[in-house]
C-alpha cells in the first residue's frame, strides 16, 4: 500500500527548483515543465507479480540459448 501524500500540489500553478527544495523529505516528486509528478517507492504488487512472471517465461530461452539470462547479473 502506498502512503498518502498529505501535501496538496495545483496543477494551475508552476513550480519551480525553489519550490522543490521546500517540499518535505517524505515527498517524492519531479518537477516536470513546472507540473509535480508524485513519485512513489516501491512498485505495486500487481507489477511485482507480472514481472516475475515475465521473467519465469523468458529465463527456459535464455538457458536454452546459452545467453545471459535476465535473471541473472553480468558477473
Amino acid at each position: 500500500m502506498h502512503k498518502a501524500i498529505t501535501m496538496k500540489f495545483d496543477q494551475n500553478n508552476c513550480y519551480t527548483y525553489g519550490d522543490y527544495l521546500n517540499f518535505p523529505d517524505d515527498i517524492r516528486a519531479e518537477i516536470i515543465d513546472g507540473k509535480v509528478y508524485i513519485k512513489y517507492s516501491g512498485n505495486p504488487p500487481i507489477h511485482q507479480k507480472l514481472l516475475l512472471e515475465i521473467m519465469m517465461q523468458l529465463h527456459p530461452y535464455f538457458k536454452e540459448k546459452k545467453v545471459l539470462s535476465p535473471l541473472h547479473g553480468t558477473c
